[in-house]
């Protein structure tokens, strides 16, 4: 792997409904659909490789708490939540504080000052005004063109969420977390998940005599799949995240934060493989 590490993963039988993983808890339980169970299974696999799970688990929304998995709000600025989590602080200050430490005349952070600044002019009408989050688009772009960057986004990227942690002097890895290895869902070749199973007990006499791409795709029909882990921006170890006090994981496109001081949580130990 070129990553930090991989995992193999096999689900089963997706459960009519399993925990929410970001904010605000709905209302009422919903179904969860076959792609959001498999990222979930993706993280509750990341929470085993990182010995923050114990294994057999039973996985409910208080269990997760109480390892000090926070859930953030998924509004679009799961990024910029995160860095307000870690600052012990509001939105709003978090966003001041990102536009306060920027150069401005480094293109790059002249890029975030702006990002940070207008979702401070519109903060008020964020969450209640639908219009709001196109009014932020048109004004980056327009910034973007003014000042020689592509503007648009006022999400934050992986690469951005590790330079203002870097900043802001935060000291938290940023771990992306991936369920779909090669992307062998997105390009329909599955040989890669193929290549990783043989060997190990998935991989049964009956695959033996397939091409990888044919096994792959019987092992993705019997719920296997791989998961992937990256620490972003470092070199860090799989004993160097259990061993973290908070750790930012992306899981697509949005973000979670693992707090084990939240928990009281001891440095865990992850046996030599």
């Amino acid at each position: 792997f070129k990553q930090l590490g991989g995992i193999l993963v096999k689900v089963t039988e997706k459960p009519e409904f399993a925990p929410t993983l970001g904010k605000p808890l709905p209302t009422t339980r919903r179904a969860v659909t076959q792609d959001a169970w498999r990222q979930q299974a993706a993280f509750f696999a990341f929470l085993r490789f990182v010995a923050v799970l114990e294994p057999g688990s039973v996985i409910s929304q208080d269990y997760l708490e109480k390892c000090g998995v926070v859930r953030i709000n998924d509004d679009g600025l799961c990024g910029w939540h995160c860095l307000a989590y870690l600052l012990k602080c509001g939105l709003r200050e978090a966003l001041t504080a990102v536009r306060d430490c920027m150069h401005c005349d480094r293109l790059q952070e002249r890029r975030l000052w702006d990002i940070a600044d207008v979702l401070l002019l519109n903060m008020d009408s964020l969450s209640t005004d639908d219009g709001a989050v196109s009014k932020c688009v048109l004004e980056l772009k327009r910034r973007g063109v003014e000042r020689g960057y592509v503007g648009g986004e006022y999400m934050l990227p992986d690469g951005d969420l590790v330079r203002l942690c870097l900043r802001l002097r935060l000291n938290t890895p940023v771990v992306s977390v991936d369920d779909d290895f090669h992307c062998s869902r997105e390009t329909n070749n599955f040989s890669s998940l193929a290549e990783i199973a043989k060997g190990s007990s998935a991989w049964g006499d009956d695959l033996q005599k397939l091409s990888f791409d044919e096994a792959g795709r019987t092992l993705d029909q019997r719920g296997y799949f791989v998961v992937t882990v990256q620490a972003l921006g470092q070199d860090l170890s799989r004993q160097d995240l259990a061993e973290a006090q908070r750790l930012i994981i992306g899981l697509k496109e949005h973000y979670f934060i693992l707090d084990r001081v939240k928990t009281g949580a001891t440095k865990a130990h992850i046996p030599a493989s």
